[in-house]
C-alpha cells in the first residue's frame, strides 16, 4: 500500500468512527427522549433551581463518588479534568487558524497529559489492586487500557520520538476536508491515531447518559426528602 492509499485508508477509518459516534449519540438521544416522555413511576420532584444546582455539582464534582471513596474520587476527578484539557489542546490540529484561547491552553494541556497518565495509574491501582473489585467490567478495563495507551504514546511522541507536527496537522485538516493527504511517516502516530478512533467509536452510551441519570436520581432524592419531611 502506497502512502497515498494509506492516507485514504486512515481517513476512511476516521469516517467510520465518526459515523459510529454520531449513530450511537442519536440512538441515545431518542431513547432518553422516549424515557423522558413516559409517565414517571414513584415520587419525582420538579426541576427546581436548587435541584438543578445540586445535580450540576454531582456531575462536575463527582460528589457522590467522594462520599463513597475519596481516594478514587481524587483520581477520577483529576483524570476527567486532565482529559478535557488534553482534548482542548488537540484542537490545534484541526483548526486553521488556531484561536487564541486554544493557543493559551497549550501549556496547561501539555501538563494535563502527564496528569492524565498518572491519574489512570491511580484509578487502576484503587479499583483492581487495593479494593480488588472482581466486578470491574471488561469494557471499563479496556477503556482504561486504551486511554493509558493514548497517554503513553502521546508522551513518547512529545519527549522521545518527535512527531512531524506540521505533517500531522496537514493530514488531520485534509481528513476533515474530505480530501485525505499523505499521512506522516510515523508508525507511533498511526497507532495513536487509530487508538483515538477506537476510543471515539467505543465510548459506551452510559457515559453520555450519566448526567440525565444523576439528574433523575437527584430529583427522586429531593422528592423522598420532602415526603419524609411532610410526615
Amino acid at each position: 500500500m502506497g502512502l497515498k492509499e494509506s492516507g485514504v485508508a486512515l481517513a476512511l477509518c476516521a469516517y467510520i468512527a465518526y459515523f459510529a459516534f454520531i449513530w450511537k449519540s442519536c440512538v441515545l438521544f431518542f431513547t432518553l427522549r422516549k424515557t423522558y416522555l413516559q409517565p414517571q413511576k414513584g415520587p419525582v420532584s420538579k426541576d427546581t433551581p436548587l435541584t438543578v444546582l445540586k445535580a450540576v455539582r454531582d456531575i462536575f464534582l463527582f460528589s457522590r463518588l467522594f462520599r463513597v471513596n475519596p481516594r478514587l474520587w481524587c483520581a477520577e476527578f483529576f483524570f476527567h479534568a486532565a482529559f478535557v484539557f488534553v482534548i482542548l489542546r488537540h484542537l490545534r490540529y484541526v483548526m486553521d487558524p488556531v484561536p487564541v484561547w486554544v493557543a493559551v491552553l497549550q501549556g496547561p494541556g501539555e501538563l494535563a497529559g502527564y496528569v492524565l497518565v498518572l491519574a489512570l495509574c491511580l484509578i487502576f491501582i484503587f479499583k483492581i489492586l487495593v479494593e480488588r473489585k472482581e466486578y470491574v467490567s471488561s469494557q471499563n478495563f479496556f477503556l482504561l487500557g486504551l486511554l493509558f495507551f493514548l497517554g503513553v504514546t502521546g508522551f513518547i511522541m512529545k519527549m522521545a520520538i518527535r512527531a512531524d507536527i506540521v505533517g500531522i496537522k496537514y493530514f488531520m485538516l485534509s481528513v476533515f476536508k474530505l480530501a485525505p493527504a499523505v499521512p506522516p511517516r510515523s508508525g507511533l502516530f498511526v497507532l495513536h491515531y487509530i487508538a483515538a478512533l477506537i476510543l471515539l467509536a467505543w465510548l459506551p452510551s452510559h457515559i453520555f447518559a450519566a448526567p440525565f441519570s444523576i439528574m433523575d436520581a437527584r430529583k427522586r432524592e429531593e422528592s423522598i426528602r420532602l415526603l419524609m419531611h411532610d410526615r
